[in-house]
């Protein structure tokens, strides 16, 4: 049986349907761990593979033409937790195929740290890592302390708007707000779990203290500190060089932009094209972004330095035992040249906003289109498929003025009117 392992999408779903009766494989979604759609010569189900009582078992989860992948991933979570508590959750699964309502109540006593760390579990296989980082480090704070050994329903609004009070009459006003907004967030998700006995989220309606403001998002990067940049990083590896450039050329994501595969590349109407697969976008769609002459050197460069490799941005040392090496670039490396000069990655998606609108006079759609925001796309499926041919003029006119300001940017940090030489590849 062929194994493939990749981030699950509703085609991945669609294309395993179409394999019934052609060959046998197995497609494990890394956004889940244990799940995978197995399919046989005349049927095709989800199954998750976990331990029960130290032993490696494998779970039906149910067939892929009824259960989306969304609800796979929830009954996969539920049941890892039934395993967790030592119970074995194929009675469970069976009852979510058969429409059966059968709920575990041997979670009734679980207190709020407890709960918390199975929110943790989830959002560490749901959600980037920084979100995961985010709720950890502010749910199972200090400030959390007077209700982490309660039971979990018997918290109650009055319990968190403490905290909020405790944490605001500190000084920490951001950590005030970011404490009601990471518990409503949590208690929501509580409250649609069948073992928690909690059937509403009591913060729901809960409202930030008066006076309480969070950090500003508002650092803009100078064009200086956009041309040094790209001064900077003109002796780094080529893959961090590439990957460096290419981010501040197109605005990307740095996720999106250290995931991208040499597939992702290719030629439409004769001229480069950046195929961004929906499963290294945040917004889970196709994005297609034409390439620059800059945007072109760079991605050349990658593809000579990475020859028949699977990444553009590969990795050039194990993470780990066991690592088999074919994975992509880490984040840090790209964030540091980055970071370097004064800013984010994130910021320099700020400034492409900024500057486009105040000297290019790029509209806000204009700048979705790039950005690749919810309001610059349709939500019909051929819609958008249409949308992203008539669009690609535009997008190239769009991203043709965002290099003709880093060029300003390079001269003004350069102190002469001279482009690096990689720039000109």
């Amino acid at each position: 049986m062929e194994i493939i392992k990749d981030k699950m999408d509703a085609m991945t779903v669609r294309r395993c349907l179409d394999e019934i009766g052609k060959r046998e494989v197995e497609w494990r979604d890394n956004m889940c761990g244990g799940l995978s759609i197995r399919v046989r010569k005349k049927s095709s189900s989800w199954i998750l593979r976990a331990r029960l009582h130290g032993h490696m078992s494998t779970f039906t989860v149910g067939p892929i033409q009824s259960v989306t992948l969304l609800q796979a991933r929830e009954r996969a979570q539920k049941a890892k937790l039934m395993l967790k508590s030592g119970s074995d959750p194929r009675e469970w699964l069976l009852a979510q195929s058969s429409g059966v309502s059968i709920i575990p109540k041997t979670e009734s006593a679980m207190t709020w740290r407890e709960a918390v760390t199975k929110y943790l579990d989830f959002i560490e296989q749901n959600r980037r890592k920084a979100t995961y980082d985010d709720y950890r480090k502010t749910l199972l704070s200090q400030w959390f302390t007077p209700v982490s050994d309660l039971p979990i329903k018997s918290v109650t609004k009055t319990d968190i708007r403490q905290i909020q009070e405790a944490a605001f009459n500190a000084g920490k006003s951001a950590m005030s707000n970011k404490v009601l907004r990471n518990s409503k967030a949590f208690m929501a998700w509580i409250s649609e779990q069948s073992w928690s006995e909690i059937d509403t989220n009591p913060v729901a309606s809960s409202k930030s203290i008066e006076g309480a403001k969070t950090h500003p998002r508002t650092n803009l990067p100078t064009r200086r500190q956009i041309g040094e940049v790209f001064l900077k990083i003109q002796n780094a590896p080529v893959h961090i060089r590439s990957a460096v450039a290419l981010l501040m050329l197109t605005a990307q994501r740095i996720e999106t932009v250290i995931s991208a595969r040499r597939e992702d590349i290719k030629t439409v109407d004769r001229s480069m094209v950046w195929d961004i697969s929906p499963a290294n976008m945040k917004s889970h769609r196709s994005h297609l972004l034409p390439a620059t002459r800059m945007m072109e050197a760079v991605i050349r460069q990658a593809q000579v330095a990475t020859a028949d490799l699977v990444f553009m941005f590969p990795k050039t040392r194990l993470r780990r035992a066991g690592d088999d090496g074919n994975g992509h670039i880490a984040s840090n490396p790209v964030r540091k040249r980055i970071s370097s000069c004064g800013f984010t990655p994130h910021d320099a998606r700020r400034a492409f906003a900024t500057y486009m609108s105040d000297i290019a006079g790029a509209g806000m759609s204009d700048i979705k289109l790039i950005l690749d925001h919810a309001e610059g796309r349709g939500s019909d499926v051929t819609a958008s498929v249409y949308m992203q041919s008539q669009f690609i003029t535009q997008k190239r006119a769009i991203l043709d003025h965002w290099e003709s300001f880093i060029i300003d940017c390079i001269y003004l940090a350069n102190g002469k009117t001279e482009l690096p030489a990689y720039l000109e590849f």
